[in-house]
């Protein structure tokens, strides 16, 4: 089977929306909460204002990086990737995958994949961790979005 696709900034963002959240992000969430928590406490029950704005600062500095730097740091890294927006031919059989663009070609085994996912919009192959291809749903007609479900389920684990 052969199908045409280009993907798009929403494609990006959401394949990477899937990818293992980093140690940090949960360090900064726990510290958020936590530094909300004890401002919410010195503000009720000891009615100490002082303290209470110190600690709500420090919840707003660990919580800006999971709200605010981090997506903004996603949408930098779509930039850093201009070869992701290329229109690109997907070739898919027994063997494994044939992607060609202008920007060269990529022929992958089966075996290169570790797993797939799939979301909403997109089919996720991943290599590795930290290692994935996009290939968005709309590039398939419904017929061949069923078909390529079952030759990824007969080669790839699901995630």
């Amino acid at each position: 089977m052969e199908v045409q696709f280009q993907c798009t900034l929403e494609d990006f963002l959401e394949g990477v929306a899937h990818q293992p959240k980093p140690f940090m992000w949960y360090v900064n969430w726990a510290g958020g909460i936590f530094f909300f928590f004890l401002a919410a406490v010195e503000t009720t029950v000891a009615r100490d204002s002082s303290h209470a704005i110190s600690y709500f600062f420090l919840s707003s500095v660990f919580l800006a990086w999971p709200l605010v730097i981090r997506p903004l740091g996603r949408r930098r890294n779509f930039r850093d990737v201009p070869n992701f927006v290329l229109k690109q031919v997907l070739v898919t059989g027994e063997d494994g995958l044939l992607t060609r663009s202008d920007a060269g070609r990529t022929e992958n085994k089966w075996s290169a994949y570790t797993k797939f996912q799939e979301t909403p919009n997109l089919l996720i192959l991943w290599m590795g961790a930290g290692m994935w291809e996009v290939i968005p749903k709309r590039a398939f007609s419904a017929v061949e979005l069923e078909e390529f479900r079952h030759l990824l389920l007969r080669h790839l684990p699901a995630k």
